[in-house]
């Protein structure tokens, strides 16, 4: 339980600062209002943007958000059972309620484009950016969400492709897509994880104007492990010793069974010097042992990434609509 709360207070981000979309009174760039003006997308294809996404609360979500990645008949999702077990680990440790909180207030945005068209049928995932409404009404509305009604209007960030990032097949409400590369970004601790997922796939129930009953789920490989999700878990071991701890000769300043102390002990080995070091975490036994692949997607019998798998919601929206070929 003790290495439980150590590893949840390493993946809820500190000290980084997020602009608050809830007070930037303008839409952006003269570009961004023009892209926002755009015609929507043909009455063929539908446009939604995220209103949930849903971090495994339990080993059963882990189980329901995800994937059989490698074709051995087994669900994979190593990192949502991690997750899931941080936040079981205390009532402070709300890992979906902070993702919850950043796309309320629009910190994190995420369009799904789809087309259904024999022609060009596909997926495209973009982050987004310049919600119109407002998520929030000033900086006091506690609930925000208002570009989430089913009317919201955005902009893409970054560019929609003539050609689809996964190929998709919807039966009756059912979709489900071929696997395929993926980027999305997970607002943990209230800023986005970035995740560039392979053999990513996007399974969901259309109903009506939305996107219900889905997961999103991949694999991260190897080396964007160290890239990624190390260094965010260092930077917050960091950050919170830095806060919890002014250092002294003799107990480095930490409170007796404080979070500091806890890092301290865990983490602070070569040298001892009241602070952490991305190095000091990367070779750390609780580090490689939660974050250590699972799944072996080249076939060469050793596993090569690490399985992950979110629920997600999604609304009704509008935005530029990618071309077509």
């Amino acid at each position: 339980m003790r290495h439980l709360r150590t590893a949840s207070a390493l993946l809820l981000l500190t000290g980084c600062a997020v602009q608050d979309p809830s007070i930037d009174d303008g839409l952006g760039s003269t570009d961004r209002r023009a892209a926002l003006a755009e015609p929507a997308a043909p009455a063929a294809d539908r446009q939604f943007v995220l209103d949930r996404l849903l971090v495994p609360a339990t080993a059963s979500e882990a189980v329901k958000f995800g994937l059989d990645l490698d074709g051995d008949g087994t669900v994979d999702n190593a990192l949502g059972n991690v997750l899931s077990a941080l936040g079981q680990a205390g009532p402070d440790l709300d890992l979906r309620g902070s993702v919850d909180r950043a796309i309320d207030r629009g910190e994190t945005i995420q369009l799904v484009h789809l087309r259904t068209s024999d022609a060009a049928a596909g997926l495209w995932w973009r982050g987004g950016a310049d919600p119109a409404p407002r998520p929030c009404t000033g900086p006091d509305d506690a609930v925000c969400r208002g570009h989430l009604g089913g009317d919201g209007r955005f902009a893409v960030d970054g560019a929609l492709s003539a050609t689809p990032d996964l190929a998709v097949t919807v039966t009756g409400e059912r979709l489900a897509t071929a696997p395929g590369a993926l980027h999305i970004d997970v607002p943990l601790g209230g800023a986005p994880l970035p995740l560039d997922l392979v053999s990513a796939r996007v399974r969901a129930r259309v109903a009506g104007a939305t996107l219900a009953d889905g997961a999103v789920g991949g694999a991260i490989r190897g080396e964007e492990i160290d890239r990624t999700i190390t260094p965010m878990i260092a930077a917050s071991v960091a950050a919170t010793v830095e806060r919890s701890c002014t250092p002294v000769e003799t107990s480095c300043g930490c409170a007796p069974g404080s979070t500091g102390a806890t890092l301290l002990a865990l983490f602070d080995r070569a040298p001892r010097d009241c602070a952490v070091s991305f190095e000091e975490v990367r070779s750390s036994a609780i580090v490689r042992s939660l974050l250590t692949p699972d799944v072996d997607l080249d076939g060469d019998g050793s596993a090569d990434a690490l399985s992950v798998g979110f629920g997600l919601h999604a609304v009704a929206a509008g935005f530029p609509a990618p071309p077509t070929e």
